[in-house]
């Protein structure tokens, strides 16, 4: 777990990384069912992106629903793909806010002075301290995640909870991707026309007289549209959205 983000690409995130993690556990669990193998992994390549060890959760949570599925359990493809896609996002928060936040600031406050006054070791034992702490918790979080999931399972395939529960991940999935939109997505356009007397700011007169960042969701509605079309990569919508942006903002259309 500590190094599937070195798999990282701007398509997919930390999914190679996770495919290579959850590889050896799959080709296990579906043995000779080469065509099962091949979905699994499929569906292991699909977005992912969290921090490090706290993904650990999730990913042992996926393994048992994929053991699941493999032994027979009517478990449908969408449903450990929306699990994932719910899952990943408060586990990457949990995680940075730990490790990054708490865990990694707070050794590195304590060894500072040792460190000042000459020590050679305080860097030895932040990196002891901190590799024991997270990778213990990636430990702990993927056996119980394992544990909980094959558990869980059975009782809400049974109970017939589980098409409930894939409308709330598919609910959930929706409003996480929708706040990322909104927080990380900006498109304003500074142009002014002027008179004598009056200015007229198309963005603030115009574009958010008729709906706050109008711009903005005129953009995603574009790229969102891309992206289901078959023949139109991710990648080519990358750089064209990069490409377009640079103009655009070069001749002082966007900001």
């Amino acid at each position: 777990m500590a190094f599937y983000s070195n798999g990282n690409s701007y398509e997919r995130y930390q999914a190679n990384g996770i495919v290579a993690t959850m590889l050896p556990c799959l080709k296990k669990i579906y043995k000779d069912d080469s065509e099962g193998l091949h979905e699994a992994m499929e569906r292991t390549s699909e977005l992912f992106n969290a921090e490090d060890m706290t993904a650990a959760l999730p990913v042992g949570i996926l393994l048992s629903m994929e053991e699941q599925k493999a032994k027979g359990v009517p478990i449908e493809s969408e449903m450990i793909s929306e699990t994932k896609a719910a899952l990943f996002p408060p586990m990457a928060a949990v995680g940075d806010t730990l490790n990054w936040a708490t865990i990694v600031p707070v050794m590195l406050a304590l060894m500072c002075p040792y460190a000042l006054s000459g020590a050679w070791w305080p860097p030895l034992v932040v990196i002891a301290v901190g590799a024991l702490l997270c990778n213990s918790q990636a430990y702990i979080l993927m056996h119980m995640g394992y544990n909980l999931g094959n558990r869980a399972i059975k009782d809400l395939v049974q109970s017939g909870l589980i098409n409930k529960i894939m409308s709330f991940f598919t609910v959930m999935g929706m409003f996480v991707i929708g706040g990322m939109i909104s927080s990380l997505v900006s498109v304003t356009c500074p142009i002014t026309i002027s008179s004598s007397d009056v200015s007229f700011a198309l963005q603030s007169d115009l574009f958010d007289a008729l709906m706050p960042n109008l711009l903005t969701l005129i953009a995603t509605l574009i790229i969102f549209s891309l992206c289901k079309k078959e023949n139109v990569s991710v990648l080519k919508i990358i750089y064209g959205t990069m490409v377009i942006g640079i103009v655009l903002g070069a001749v002082g259309v966007i900001a």
